[in-house]
């Protein structure tokens, strides 16, 4: 499997100007707004693009200097690495090894926050850790993955074919029996539906056109786990002109 090809959706952004990222980041009010969106950064000691996230904004609104926090790989884990925006794009580096990756890196995260509310709620945390446990092991798999991509590297103008994205795997977010309590499975629709339209906001304020913000691996996730959810009949897909409650 080639190491740096596109997943289908996204070939489109191979042509699209990083300007519009750039306006989007150097506008954002949010330090957190592009929180977990994956890009390229341009390494000039290789002169080559790196695959990496997005941890949060640096800097104030207009800040001619701002910069952003990404994740790089690291002996004992991905570490924060400030870098300019001027040296990001939108990642043209998504390749199924690497999108499987962070999207259980993410959906850790989600469960996590999950947890967290369980236990405000008066909820059994339980299965939520066994779940976080779950998806830990599934990210440690996929390190690797990401970490050759980001050592490696790729040069720029490299025309790099279409790749399908890898089928989201349920990763035991199974539809929540009766025996759950209401409250628990409400919360887990507020947090997922605020982050599925807080990243397709993201998306589309970069430029990212309504196809290819449904075909991102981070949103395609969340609308999968919304649409399983017994407390949502009906989601709209990213990049729908609807927005929810």
């Amino acid at each position: 499997m080639a190491i740096h090809t596109l997943p289908a959706g996204w070939s489109l952004l191979a042509t699209r100007p990083r300007d519009e990222l750039h306006q989007a980041l150097l506008t954002s009010t949010g330090e957190r707004s592009f929180a977990d969106v994956p890009v390229d950064w341009w390494d000039a000691s290789i002169d080559a693009w790196r695959p990496t996230s997005i941890v949060r904004l640096l800097g104030g609104v207009w800040d001619v200097g701002r910069d952003v926090e990404v994740l790089v790989p690291d002996s004992g884990g991905p570490s924060a690495a400030r870098i300019s925006i001027a040296h990001v794009r939108l990642s043209r580096l998504l390749t199924a090894g690497v999108s499987r990756y962070w999207v259980a890196r993410y959906q850790k995260l989600l469960v996590l926050r999950l947890v967290e509310q369980a236990a405000v709620l008066g909820g059994d945390p339980d299965p939520l850790r066994r779940l976080a446990a779950r998806l830990r092991h599934q990210e440690s798999l996929g390190y690797d993955v990401w970490a050759t991509a980001y050592a490696t590297g790729a040069r720029d103008g490299v025309e790099l074919p279409p790749e399908v994205p890898p089928a989201t795997d349920d990763n035991g977010w199974e539809p929540a029996g009766a025996d759950d309590p209401a409250a628990i499975i409400h919360a887990a629709v507020r947090v997922l539906a605020a982050d599925l339209l807080r990243l397709d906001e993201a998306l589309e304020e970069a430029g990212a056109t309504a196809a290819e913000r449904a075909a991102h691996p981070l949103l395609a996730a969340i609308t999968s786990l919304l649409l399983r959810s017994p407390a949502t009949p009906m989601v709209s897909p990213a990049g729908s002109d609807s927005r929810l409650a």
